[in-house]
C-alpha cells in the first residue's frame, strides 16, 4: 500500500471533524469515525517504511488525532487512535515528533482519556497501557506534564497498574511516567501518600532477588509469585525513587520502609551480572548497571540527608559497602560520576564532629583583649571580641547538634556587626564620607607630611617629626618590651567579657633573638652578616600580640625569586575523589589511624600564661627537637612573624591534618598559612590537609600550588621560595561549625610534598611572605639607594601608630630639581597597599613600584609627579599572621566611610592625609589601592563608572562632565563607551560620563604582560561604598581611583600564560604601573576605546569651581589634540556617616563575594584587540576563574553534578 492511502484516510478524518453535523445520531458519528480510524491504523501498520516527518508536517493530520481523543468517547476509537499516534511517533528519535503533539494539546488529551477510562465501570487495561505508552513518549517534551496529570488525577492509575504487574515494556513506561510525575513537588507528595515509595521499594527488593540469583523468573512463576523486574525497569524504578525522595516527607517514608537496607543490598548485588552472548549485549548490560547505580547513589544522597537516614545507612553497613564499591569501580567517566556521588554520601554519613580545636577563637584572643583594655581607652575596648569561654560553650553546643548540610553564604557576625549598610544611604550617599575636620585642623595634623614643599631636595632619613598620634591611644614607646602589663580588672572590662587575670605580652621578635650560632638540623643557618637585604635586623621595631619564639629562616637570608618561571600544576579530575575516599577510610577502617597531636599552639600559649612569663629565648634546647631522628614525626612551628598554624595532627605515618589560626579575635577568616616543619625524610611524599578553610572554592583547584622554602637549598646557594606539591586539590570536608559561628561548611586544601633532603628545615606558605620586618629592611635599603642619586627627593616619615604600637611608614618620592615643574605644582599620585594582611602579593607590587621610582629609568616620572606611598596599612595583621582583619577585629577596607580614630588609626590618618591634600588644592590625580585576589587569574583593576553605579542618577562623584544640550533629536546621544547622556545638567544641559578612568587600565593592558583588561570591572556596588576605592572616588573627588588586584595563582594570557605569578612578575608589574602613569601623563593614547589620555593638569587648573553637590560644574583640562581626560577639582564638604557598608565578606577581592568580571556591557567595553590579552574563551569572570557551572565528573559543594570544564586552567570542581 502506498502513502496515498494513508493521506486519504487522514483527509477523511480531517473532513469528519469539520463536518460532524452531517450525522443524525451519535451512533452514526461514532461508527463513521471508527471505520476511518481503523482503516488509518491498518494503513500505517502496513507500511514498512513510513515517512512520519512528512506526515506530521501537515498540522491537520496530528490535530485530527488529538481531536479524536478529545471528542469521541469510544473505547475502540481510542485504541485505534492511540495506535496511530504510536506509529507516527516511532520507536526511536521521536523527540521532535513528540514536540508537535505536545504543542497541539496531545498531553492534555491523553491525560483526559486516561481519567475517563479509569472512571468507567470496567476499565480496559490494554487501552490504559497504550495511553500510558503514548504519554511516556510525550513526557520529556512537556514541562507541565506533572501538573496536567495531577489535575486529571492520573497518578493513582499508574500505581494501580504497577501493582497488577505488567510486561517489561509496559512497566518501564509506567515507571518513566512515575518519575516525570514526581518532578512536581505537589505531585511527588501526593504519590508518597498513595504508597508510591513502598511500591517502588518492593519492586526493587524483588529485582534484587532476581539479580542476585535467589529466584529466577521461571521459579517465581511456578511458585505463584511476582516475576522480578528485569534490568531496564529496575533502573526506572530506582530513578523514580530517587526523584520521589527529594521531598523530605517521601525520604522519611523511604527510611521507615527500609530503603537504606534495600539499596545497600542492591548495591552489593549490582556486581553480579549474567554472561552476555555478544559484546554489544555486554555493553548494554553494563550501561543499564551504570544507570541503576547512579539512581541508587542519588537516592542514598536524599536518604542520608537526615539524621535518621544516616543512622539507617550505618546500620545496614552502607559506608563500608559504598567504599568498597568505589574502590572497585570502573576507570571511566561514568565510574567517576558514580564515585563523586558516593563521596558526597560518605561525607554526609561521616560522624558529626567539630574542628579538633578547643575554641573557635585564636589562642591569642585573651592577650588581644588585655592589650585593648590596658593600652587604650574604653572606646577601643568595645571592639567586638568574644571571649574564649563563649567560644568553648559554642563549640560544646555544636558537638551535640546535627547541623544541616545546606550551604549558607551569610557572613560571620563578628565582622559584620560594625559594617552594616545604612538604610538611608540610598537617599544621600555623599553624607558621611568627607573628613569632618576643618582645613586648619587637617593642616595642623598632616602639614608636616608634605616634605616636597620644603626647600630640602635631597634624600631625607626617617622623619624626626612626632608620630601623628591616635586620639585616646597612648604611645607604647614607654612600655618595656617583653615585660607583662598590669592585668585588667573586672571594672575595666565592664563585666561584658570574662578574661582570666593573666598578663598580656607585647613580644617582639627582637626580645627573643634566634640563636643563629647553634646548629639547627645538622648545619648552621646562614649568617645575616653576609646578607645585607635580610630583614632580621629590622625586627626590633616589631610589636606583636602573638608570642614569637624564633625568627623564621627566610628572614635571615636574602631570598631571591627562582631563576625560572614556575608552571601551574596539573591534576587529575579524580584526585579529589581519591582524597575524599582516603578521608572516609579514617572512620570506616581506622586500623592505621594515629590521630596524634604533634603541635598545639593553644597548649603552648596556655602553659606560658599559667606560668606568667614570656616565652624563653629561642634555642635548640628550648624548642622541640627538629634534628633528624630525634622523633618519629614531623615537627612544626609557627611562633614567628606572620606565622600561622594552630595545630598539627598526625593521622598516618606520612599524613598530617593542619588547623590554621583565625584572625585574632575572630571566629573565622582562615586562608593564610605560614609555618615551619622539620625532621623530614626524603622518599615517599607527605600529605598535608588544611582542614578549616572557609571559601567555597580555591585556585588550588585550578593549578595553583603552595610555596616552600628549604634551608638546605638556601645553604647550597638557592634561597628561593618554590612552588611545590602534587595531588593539590580543594574540597568540602565533614567538619561542622558551631551555631554561633554560622552554618557554612569547612573545606580542605590538600597537597602532597616529597622532600629532597633528610632532616631539612622547610617553611610552607600560601604565598611568598612579605613581613613588616622585611618592609623595615626595604625602607633602609631604599633610603640608601636614594642617597646615592642627588636627583631623587626621597622622604621617609611615619604616618601614625597602629593599635598594636607599630608605626606606619609613609614614603614621598619625587625629583629633587625643579627643571620640569616646581615641586609644589606637581600633581600627586597616592598608592596604598596591604590593608589585608594575608595579601602578601600586594606588597610585592608596591615593592616593585618603589624600586622603579628610585631607578634612573624613572627620572622623567619623578619630575612629573609626587608619589605618596603607604606600603602597609595593616602592620598589626601582617605581624600576627592574620588573613583579613586588624587587631580591632574589623576589615579595615570596610571602615573608610567613617574610620574610628581609636580603633582604626591606620585608615583614619590615611584618609585624613588624603583629605588634607584635597583641601590644600593638591588632590591626587590617581589613587591605587593594591590587593591580592584568590579567585581570578592575572592582574587587573577595579575602577568607578558613574553609569554603572548602584545609585540611580548618581551625581555624587567626579565621573560626570557638564555638557551643552544636544542640538536636535537626530544628534548622536551616546558617547564612545555606549553611555547615554543624562539630563539635568546646569543651564538645561546634560551630564556625560568622563572616560578618563579607563585610560590607565588600557595602558597597563598594552604594557604589562600579566595585566588583563577583560578582568577589569568598573561597577560601583552598594556593598563597596565603604571601601578605599569608592570613598576616594565619591567623597574625595578622585576620578582615577582604582583597586589593583594581583592573583595569588597563575596568568592565563600572554608570555606568562600557564605560569605562576611570582615575586619577579609582581615587581615587574609595579614597574610597569609607574611606566603607564608616565605614558598617561604624556598623553599617549591607550587605544580606540576609551579616548586617549592627556597630560595631567596643574594644581591651579584643578581648583574647585564650586562647593555644592547638586548642579556643580567641574573644570576640565583639555589640551589641544591630547584627548579628553579630566582631573576632578571639586571639594568634599559633607558630614560623616555613622555606618560602614560591608554587606559582603570581601572587598574586591579575595573572597567568595568579590567583584567578578561582568559582561562586556558591565565592564564598559570589549577586550582590547591591541592588548596582549589572548582570545581564549574566558567564561564567567575571565579564563582561569574557579567557577564551575557544567555537569559531569565531579559534584560541587552545593550537591549538584557538575562537569569538568574544558581547557587547562581549571581542572576540577569542589566536592
Amino acid at each position: 500500500m502506498d502513502l496515498g492511502k494513508v493521506t486519504t484516510h487522514f483527509d477523511a478524518l480531517v473532513k469528519f471533524h469539520k463536518t460532524t453535523s452531517q450525522f443524525k445520531t451519535k451512533a452514526e458519528e461514532v461508527a463513521h469515525v471508527r471505520g476511518v480510524v481503523s482503516k488509518l491504523q491498518q494503513a500505517l501498520q502496513a507500511r514498512e517504511k513510513l515517512h512520519r516527518d512528512s506526515l506530521l508536517r501537515k498540522a491537520n493530520y496530528a490535530q485530527s488525532l488529538v481531536l479524536t481523543l478529545q471528542t469521541v468517547s469510544d473505547r475502540e476509537v481510542h485504541l485505534a487512535t492511540v495506535s496511530c499516534i504510536l506509529e507516527l511517533l516511532g520507536q526511536t528519535k521521536s523527540g521532535q515528533r513528540a514536540r508537535i503533539f505536545v504543542k497541539l494539546g496531545g498531553t492534555q488529551a491523553v491525560c483526559q482519556a486516561i481519567a475517563s477510562e479509569w472512571r468507567s465501570p470496567t476499565p480496559n487495561e490494554a487501552l490504559l497501557l497504550q495511553l500510558h505508552l503514548v504519554l511516556a513518549k510525550l513526557a520529556p517534551k512537556d514541562k507541565r506534564l506533572a501538573t496536567k496529570a495531577r489535575l486529571c488525577q492520573c497518578a493513582p492509575v499508574v500505581l494501580s497498574l504497577l501493582r497488577h504487574g505488567l510486561s517489561t515494556r509496559g512497566a518501564e513506561s509506567l515507571l518513566r511516567l512515575l518519575r516525570a510525575y514526581a518532578l512536581s513537588r505537589q505531585s511527588s507528595t501526593s504519590l508518597g501518600r498513595h504508597g508510591a515509595v513502598q511500591l517502588l521499594l518492593r519492586l526493587l527488593s524483588e529485582s534484587h532477588r532476581g539479580v542476585g540469583g535467589a529466584s529466577t523468573g521461571a521459579s517465581a512463576a511456578a511458585a505463584g509469585r511476582r516475576q522480578p523486574l528485569p534490568g531496564g525497569p529496575a533502573r526506572r524504578a530506582a530513578e523514580a525513587l530517587s526523584q520521589l525522595t527529594r521531598a523530605r516527607a517521601n525520604a522519611s517514608r523511604a527510611i521507615t520502609g527500609g530503603a537504606a537496607a534495600t539499596l545497600v543490598e542492591l548495591l552489593n548485588a549490582s556486581v553480579v551480572t549474567t554472561a552476555a552472548a555478544s559484546a554489544s549485549a555486554r555493553q548494554r548490560q553494563q550501561q543499564q548497571r551504570t544507570y541503576l547505580l547512579r539512581a541508587i547513589v542519588h537516592t542514598l544522597r536524599n536518604v542520608t540527608a537526615s539524621k535518621a537516614g544516616r543512622a539507617a545507612f550505618h546500620s545496614a553497613g552502607g559506608p563500608a559497602s559504598l567504599y568498597r564499591h568505589c574502590l572497585a569501580g570502573p576507570a571511566s567517566s561514568a565510574g567517576e560520576l558514580l564515585n563523586a556521588g558516593a563521596c558526597i554520601i560518605l561525607r554526609q554519613s561521616a560522624p558529626r564532629a567539630c574542628l579538633p580545636a578547643p575554641s573557635l577563637l585564636s589562642p591569642y584572643t585573651p592577650a588581644l583583649l588585655q592589650l585593648l583594655v590596658s593600652s587604650t581607652s574604653s572606646a577601643a575596648a568595645a571592639v567586638a571580641v568574644a571571649s574564649d569561654d563563649s567560644a568553648d560553650a559554642a563549640a560544646g553546643a555544636a558537638a551535640a547538634a546535627v547541623n544541616s548540610d545546606e550551604d549558607d553564604s551569610s557572613d560571620d557576625a563578628d565582622v559584620q556587626k560594625q559594617q552594616q549598610p545604612s538604610d538611608e544611604f540610598a537617599d544621600d550617599a555623599a553624607v558621611g564620607g568627607a573628613d569632618p575636620r576643618s582645613a586648619e585642623e587637617l593642616r595642623a595634623a598632616y602639614g608636616h607630611l608634605e616634605p616636597e614643599l620644603s626647600d630640602c631636595c635631597t634624600c631625607c632619613p626617617a622623619s624626626t617629626a612626632p608620630l601623628t598620634p591616635s586620639p585616646s591611644l597612648p604611645s607604647l614607646d614607654g612600655l618595656a618590651l617583653g615585660q607583662p602589663t598590669e592585668p585588667a580588672s573586672a571594672t575595666e572590662i565592664g563585666g561584658r567579657l570574662s578574661v582570666s587575670a593573666t598578663s598580656a605580652l607585647l613580644a617582639p621578635a627582637a626580645a627573643q633573638p634566634f640563636a643563629r650560632s647553634r646548629s639547627i638540623g645538622g648545619w648552621p643557618e646562614p649568617s645575616p652578616a653576609t646578607t645585607s637585604a635580610a630583614p632580621a635586623p629590622a625586627a626590633a621595631a616589631v610589636r606583636s600580640v602573638a608570642e614569637f619564639a624564633i625568627t623564621a629562616g627566610p628572614e635571615l637570608v636574602s631570598v631571591s625569586p627562582p631563576p625560572h618561571r614556575e608552571p601551574c600544576g596539573t591534576r587529575r579530575s579524580e584526585c579529589a575523589m581519591e582524597l575524599m575516599l582516603d578521608d572516609a577510610r579514617r572512620w570506616i577502617d581506622p586500623s592505621d589511624v594515629l590521630n596524634r597531636v604533634v603541635y598545639d599552639l593553644d597548649a603552648i600559649v596556655a602553659e606560658q600564661h599559667q606560668q606568667h612569663q614570656p616565652p624563653p629565648p629561642a634555642s635548640d634546647e628550648k624548642l622541640s627537637p627538629i634534628g633528624s631522628g630525634s622523633v618519629d614525626h614531623l615537627t612544626f612551628e609557627s611562633r614567628f612573624e606572620s606565622g600561622n598554624l594552630r595545630r598539627a595532627i598526625q593521622i598516618r605515618e606520612r599524613e598530617y591534618d593542619l588547623l590554621l589560626c583565625p584572625d585574632i579575635g575572630h571566629r573565622g577568616q582562615t586562608q593564610w598559612f605560614y609555618f615551619r616543619l622539620a625532621n623530614v625524610q626524603p622518599g615517599a611524599a607527605y600529605r598535608f590537609n588544611v582542614i578549616n578553610c572557609e571559601k567555597p572554592n580555591s585556585q588550588f583547584n585550578c593549578g595553583m600550588r603552595p610555596l616552600m622554602y628549604s634551608s638546605r637549598e638556601a645553604q647550597l646557594g638557592r634561597p628561593h621560595w618554590l612552588r611545590v606539591g602534587t595531588r593539590v586539590c580543594y574540597y568540602r570536608n565533614h567538619y561542622q561549625r558551631a551555631k554561633q559561628a554560622g552554618t557554612k561548611p569547612y573545606y580542605t586544601a590538600s597537597f602532597s610534598i616529597a622532600f629532597r633532603h633528610s632532616g631539612d628545615i622547610c617553611y610552607l606558605a600560601y604565598y611568598v611572605p612579605y613581613t613588616y620586618s622585611r618592609l623595615m629592611a626595604d625602607l633602609r635599603d631604599w633610603r640608601l639607594l636614594a642617597s646615592r642619586d642627588a636627583s631623587i627627593a626621597y622622604h621617609q616619615q611615619w604616618l601614625c601608630q597602629s593599635l598594636g604600637g607599630n608605626r606606619l611608614p609613609l614614603l614621598t618620592v619625587t625629583a629633587a630639581s625643579a627643571s620640569e615643574e616646581p615641586r609644589q605644582q606637581r600633581p600627586c599620585v597616592f598608592i596604598s597597599g596591604r590593608v589585608h594582611p594575608g595579601e602578601a602579593n600586594a606588597s610585592w607590587v608596591v615593592r616593585g613600584l618603589v624600586a622603579h621610582l628610585l631607578s634612573s629609568a624613572a627620572r622623567t616620572l619623578r619630575s612629573r609627579f609626587v608619589f605618596k606611598i603607604a606600603p602597609m596599612l595593616n602592620p598589626d595583621g601582617v605581624i600576627n599572621g592574620n588573613h583579613r582583619c586588624s587587631l580591632a577585629v574589623v576589615d579595615l577596607n570596610r571602615t573608610w566611610l567613617a574610620p574610628n580614630a581609636t580603633a582604626n588609626p591606620e585608615i583614619y590618618h590615611t584618609k585624613g592625609l588624603m583629605s588634607y591634600l584635597c583641601s590644600s588644592g593638591r588632590r591626587p590625580v590617581v589613587y591605587i589601592d593594591c590587593h591580592g585576589h584568590s579567585r581570578h587569574n592575572n592582574v587587573f583593576m577595579f575602577g568607578c563608572s558613574p553609569s554603572l553605579s548602584w545609585l540611580p542618577d548618581d551625581r555624587d562623584n567626579p565621573g560626570w562632565l557638564a555638557a551643552e544640550p544636544p542640538a536636535n533629536d537626530n544628534e548622536a546621544r551616546r558617547d564612545d563607551n555606549g553611555v547615554r547622556p543624562v539630563s539635568g545638567g546646569p543651564g538645561g544641559g546634560v551630564w556625560i560620563e568622563d572616560p578618563g578612568y579607563r585610560e590607565l587600565p588600557r595602558l597597563l593592558a598594552q604594557m604589562a604582560p600579566a595585566f588583563a583588561w577583560r578582568n577589569c570591572n568598573f561597577k560601583v556596588d552598594r556593598s563597596k561604598e565603604s571601601t578605599a576605592r569608592v570613598v576616594a572616588w565619591r567623597h574625595l573627588g578622585i576620578l582615577r581611583a582604582y583597586t589593583l588586584e594581583a592573583s595569588y595563582s597563575c596568568c592565563d594570557q600572554g608570555p606568562y600564560r600557564g605560569c605562576h605569578l611570582g615575586t619577579r612578575e609582581l615587581e615587574e608589574m609595579g614597574a610597569r604601573l609607574g611606566e603607564a602613569i608616565l605614558r598617561w601623563a604624556q598623553g599617549e593614547a591607550p587605544g580606540a576605546d576609551p579616548p586617549p589620555a592627556q597630560q595631567p593638569a596643574s594644581a591651579a587648573s584643578s581648583a574647585a569651581a564650586g562647593s555644592g553637590r547638586a548642579g556643580r560644574r567641574r573644570k576640565v583640562f583639555r589640551p589641544s589634540g591630547a584627548g579628553a581626560a579630566a582631573i576632578s577639582a571639586s571639594d568634599d564638604d559633607d558630614g560623616d556617616d555613622d555606618d560602614d557598608d560591608a554587606g559582603e565578606e570581601e572587598e574586591e577581592d579575595t573572597d567568595d563575594n568579590g567583584e567578578e568580571s561582568a559582561a562586556a556591557g558591565e565592564r564598559g567595553g570589549d577586550v582590547d584587540p591591541n592588548s596582549n590579552a589572548s582570545a581564549v574563551d574566558a567564561g564567567p569572570g575571565g579564563s582561569g576563574d574557579c567557577i564551575i557551572e557544567d555537569e559531569s565528573v565531579l559534584l560541587c559543594c552545593r550537591s549538584s553534578f557538575v562537569r569538568e570544564p574544558e581547557g587547562e586552567n581549571c581542572s576540577a570542581s569542589v566536592l
